[in-house]
């Protein structure tokens, strides 16, 4: 399995540390924030990944990650060059994974555990998709434009879901799922079959900007019953501003995260 961190252009929100130094360079704890996507994904048993860059300062990230010889992986990189979000950056990474399956990781989405069992769940599942969630009673965010939901409970950690939807709230997520159960959070993690690129082949990202969202691939892939949901456990945020950066501190000083040893990968080859 090989892995893609999407951190081309920083989020539309208030910044972290302004236009000088790269969104994804800003320093969380010990560590600068595209950090723990890699070694994350190296715990995971990922060892080629290919980093999307782009916006202010990517040289900046490109002289700090180099090779990835320092993390234990090989690094390659991709530039996105304008605003074509998710499914802009995912049609870059096509040359690169090939006939591999591979898992996506938001460079601002950060995990106090690694993602090997959402990946041995989807290598078992047979399915094209499975996204990583978490439910809004252990994180809540001030927004979040893309959320899932799930009609009935599901004690298994990898569920079918029964519907996607686009919101800007979680005040309005809510309100519109009030009474029909678990409400899950889209992470910023997913893992894809090389099926994926034939459903972005039919979005023109360059004409219609509302392609540039990865929902619509999504709710396809729900329909044509190829999309799990894998919950994560322990605490996950994401990193858009100052605020962001003191939430996910305080989590690490209080709890840690466990990939943080680079003598501790996994030697398993996904």
């Amino acid at each position: 399995m090989r892995g893609v961190v999407l951190s081309g252009w920083s989020p539309e929100t208030r910044p972290t540390t302004g236009q000088i130094v790269n969104h994804y360079l800003t320093t969380i704890y010990d560590r600068p924030l595209i950090d723990y996507a890699i070694l994350n994904l190296r715990k995971s048993g990922i060892k080629d990944i290919l980093i999307i860059i782009g916006d202010s300062g990517a040289g900046d990230l490109v002289d700090h990650v180099r090779s990835g010889k320092r993390y234990g992986v090989r690094i390659q990189y991709a530039y996105q060059d304008s605003r074509t979000g998710i499914a802009g950056a995912l049609s870059l990474a096509r040359g690169f994974t090939g006939s591999y399956k591979f898992c996506t990781l938001l460079g601002e989405s950060v995990f106090q555990h690694d993602l090997s069992r959402a990946a041995r769940a989807f290598l078992s599942c047979g399915k094209d998709a499975l996204t990583v969630v978490r439910s809004t009673r252990h994180h809540e965010p001030t927004e979040h434009r893309v959320a899932y939901y799930k009609k009935s409970y599901s004690y298994s950690p990898t569920f079918e879901p029964d519907s996607f939807s686009l919101t800007p709230s979680t005040a309005e997520l809510r309100e519109q799922t009030r009474g029909q159960g678990q409400v899950r959070i889209f992470t910023g993690a997913c893992f894809y079959t090389p099926a994926i690129y034939d459903l972005l082949s039919q979005y023109d990202l360059g004409v219609n900007p509302s392609a540039c969202e990865i929902m619509p691939i999504h709710e396809e892939l729900r329909e044509n019953n190829q999309m799990r949901c894998f919950k994560a456990s322990g605490w996950w945020h994401h990193v858009r501003d100052a605020r962001d950066v003191f939430r996910l501190t305080n989590s690490i000083h209080k709890q840690g995260y466990t990939y943080d040893d680079p003598r501790g990968h996994s030697d398993a080859r996904l």
